[in-house]
């Protein structure tokens, strides 16, 4: 995707998809699916947004093939999304790097709009927070929730959040301070 003007990046929106680990075989997951479902579902009737489904291969991971953002481009193609409006983030290995490339390639393209954010219901509030650290106008879409988890996988997931929060928090305000210098 190119974006040409400034006034070009004016009259685009944004919408970025975090990514999800695929399964230990390698296949899309279940988070993935409903990221990207939840995407498409906002993306009907929308024809200036650009999706950016982010997300490389983690470390930990221990996987070959395709990024995260890789496997999230061909659902939403799948979905009937346009292939000339989907940005790929494929560098970033979590949260974190995902706020900050995601950054660096709309500052490049003289974007300052709001960023529209998918993700799953208990990683939002980091999300959207980061991406405020960062400087931007952020709104949620909303989550397409998991039909089959328990009550105690639900507070382990947001629990979870908690120290990451936290964490990714200060790194977000120590890089927004560097970058200035």
């Amino acid at each position: 995707m190119v974006v040409s003007s400034r006034a070009e990046a004016d009259r685009l929106s944004f919408l970025v998809i975090f990514g999800a680990a695929p399964d230990p075989d390698g296949k899309v997951s279940d988070a993935m699916r409903r990221r990207v479902a939840s995407a498409l579902r906002f993306a009907q009737g929308r024809p200036d947004l650009c999706m950016i489904p982010s997300g490389g291969i983690a470390w930990r991971q221990k996987r070959d093939g395709p990024s995260e953002a890789a496997m999230m481009r061909d659902l939403l193609e799948e979905g009937g999304f346009p292939k000339g409006r989907i940005l790929l983030e494929e560098a970033a290995s979590d949260t974190f790097e995902t706020a900050c490339n995601v950054t660096r390639l709309l500052k490049v393209r003289g974007y300052r709009g709001t960023l529209w954010v998918a993700s799953s219901a208990y990683h939002l509030p980091r999300c959207l927070l980061l991406l405020r650290i960062l400087g931007w106008r952020v709104k949620a879409v909303r989550p397409i929730l998991a039909q089959r988890t328990t009550l105690w996988r639900r507070y382990y997931w947001r629990l979870r959040e908690v120290p990451a929060i936290m964490w990714d928090g200060f790194l977000a305000l120590k890089w927004r301070i560097l970058m200035k210098n």
